[in-house]
This record gives C-alpha cells, structure tokens and sequence, in this order.
C-alpha cells in the first residue's frame, strides 16, 4: 500500500516554501533584509498578472495557492503572495466565500485607477 504526503501541480518543486513564509513573515511585519526584500516586492506586471487570476470566473482559491504559484512560476510564490496583500490592502481584491472552491480571492471592480506603490506593504519593502 502506499501513502500520499502531498499532492502539487507536475513540476512544481519546493522552492516557493521558503518564500512564502518569509511573505507571511513580512504580513505579519517583520522586515527582511534587502535581498530578500527584492526577491518579494512584485512588479507591476506580476501584480496585473495575479489580479487577472483574481478576475476570473471563480476568482483563485485563497485555501491553497500552489496552483497559482505553478501557473505564474513557483519562484515568485512569495512575489505572489505579497502582491495579493498589497491588492487587497488597495480595495482590489478580497477574500470571498465561493460554493466552489470554500475561500477564494475575487478582483472588485476599480472605480478610479490606484497606485501600486501606495500599497502599505509595499512602501515598507521599499523603505525596509
């Protein structure tokens, strides 16, 4: 007989692990140093690319990302994770209850165009 331990998308490694707690450390307050920093401030691409996800019929399931983080490339996990704070800190996205998938991130539709940047967790990446 054999047991399963976990189960992730083919040719998704553990590479995102580190990453995403580091992102959950940054949540959470803790500032990295600055490489780190750099390996989890998003770019505005990256950041579109996971409102998009967000934006779909069923938005993205917020109980577990590793999808996300195998479609969207599982070295920017913590990249992914910090660019949904920053969206949701920004009124761009939120975490629903979906019939679905239980929890899932869903985009808002943006009455007025927001900065990026001007997302708290963000600045304080920037600023360390």
């Amino acid at each position: 007989s054999a047991q399963i331990r976990d189960l992730r998308p083919a040719g998704m490694g553990e590479q995102h692990t580190g990453l995403v707690s580091c992102a959950q450390a940054v949540i959470g307050g803790v500032i990295p140093d600055e490489e780190r920093r750099a390996q989890l401030c998003p770019t505005r691409e990256e950041a579109a690319a996971v409102y998009r996800l967000a934006a779909a019929e069923n938005g993205m399931n917020a109980e577990d990302l590793r999808p996300v983080f195998a479609r969207l490339g599982d070295e920017r996990a913590g990249k992914i994770i910090i660019a949904l704070k920053a969206l949701e800190q920004l009124g761009l996205v939120t975490c629903m209850k979906n019939a679905e998938q239980g929890k899932a991130w869903c985009a808002v539709p943006a009455k007025e165009k927001k900065d990026l940047s001007s997302a708290p967790i963000l600045r304080a990446l920037q600023e360390g």
